[in-house]
């Protein structure tokens, strides 16, 4: 099946400015501006994190084609409708997208793509066709080579749309995947967080909480995995995988990230759901002691180029780059 070219929108925070400068009133210089301000807060979150200094790109403020691709995206899902290049308006369906919350925003956004983008839904049935539900692909930018290691995997879409389709959906839950390093170069793990049915007899969730889509003239059904594991399990995994990243020293700080990105594949759950749990654990448990603390994260491509990498702040907004963890005396 040929897929329409996804487009080039890979954060959910492109698509909530551009539907936002339309609501107040569509102007193409202000979308262009916002966008190229939600750039320069990614960069700077970024830098941050790595303990550099601000950066100061170029780059930057080229947006123009981020924000025909956002309006391209907002079109196809059924947020904006245009009369001309300089009439954009919102829909009802935009006008009720943006005020939803978080957890229905995820929801419409991911049911949007299901519908109107193939290539969104064929890459969530091929990994959810692969042994354990996972697939592992090249992260150096080249299509051809690309394509090569994927179209046995069943995967037959470009790399940059490989690319997009994943960053969304680890946004909306449906997937996650953290980056590797082989002696073939960087790779990315991407693995399902979600159950897909093609027969919806065999459900026993509530069906208000699955995504119905069809894909070449199949129906099938998703839903993200439960995002309630049960919390003796994930404290469980969590002490498991930080003993092992410690060579089973406790107290030993290891990096808020990489943690997160071994706990999240054991249990198959997202980012989010680590973080919550995380949370609640710093707070107060009566098993274990898990405290966070500052620092600079590794001068690396991975995590100087990933907004995925960045940890989770402190009341005080710093981030919490390492964890140190314990079992309390007497347990």
């Amino acid at each position: 099946m040929k897929h329409v070219r996804m487009p080039r929108v890979s954060r959910v925070e492109y698509l909530l400015d551009f539907l936002k400068v339309v609501e107040q009133g569509y102007d193409r210089k202000l979308a262009e501006q916002k966008l190229a301000e939600r750039k320069r807060i990614f960069e700077a979150e970024k830098s941050r994190a790595l303990g550099r200094g601000r950066p100061f790109m170029e780059k930057l403020r080229r947006t123009r084609s981020l924000r025909e691709d956002c309006q391209t995206l907002s079109t196809r899902l059924g947020f904006v409708r245009v009369e001309d290049k300089l009439n954009v308006e919102l829909t009802e369906s935009g006008e009720t997208f943006l005020n939803v919350d978080e957890v229905e925003k995820r929801k419409v956004l991911a049911q949007g793509l299901l519908n109107t983008h193939t290539a969104f839904s064929h890459v969530l049935l091929t990994v959810a066709s692969l042994p354990g539900a996972e697939v592992a692909l090249p992260m150096e930018r080249d299509n051809r080579s690309f394509v090569q290691k994927a179209v046995p995997y069943g995967i037959e879409v470009s790399q940059t749309d490989f690319d997009i389709v994943c960053e969304l959906a680890s946004q909306l839950e449906l997937v996650n995947w953290f980056p590797f390093n082989t002696n073939l170069g960087r790779y990315k793990r991407v693995y399902l967080t979600s159950v897909i049915y093609e027969n919806v007899k065999t459900i026993n969730a509530e069906k208000e909480s699955l995504l119905h889509f069809t894909y070449d003239g199949k129906s099938f059904w998703i839903t993200p995995t439960p995002t309630r594991v049960r919390k003796d399990k994930f404290k469980e995994i969590l002490w498991e995988e930080y003993l092992r990243a410690t060579k089973y020293v406790p107290r030993r700080p290891v990096f808020y990230s990489q943690l997160r990105s071994y706990v999240c594949y054991r249990l198959k759950i997202s980012d989010r759901v680590f973080d919550m749990y995380a949370q609640e654990i710093m707070g107060s448990d009566e098993t274990y002691r898990l405290v966070g603390s500052g620092g600079s994260l590794p001068y690396s491509r991975d995590m100087a180029s990933l907004l995925k990498s960045l940890p989770i702040k402190t009341e005080r907004g710093e981030y919490i780059v390492y964890l140190k963890m314990d079992k309390k005396q007497g347990v």
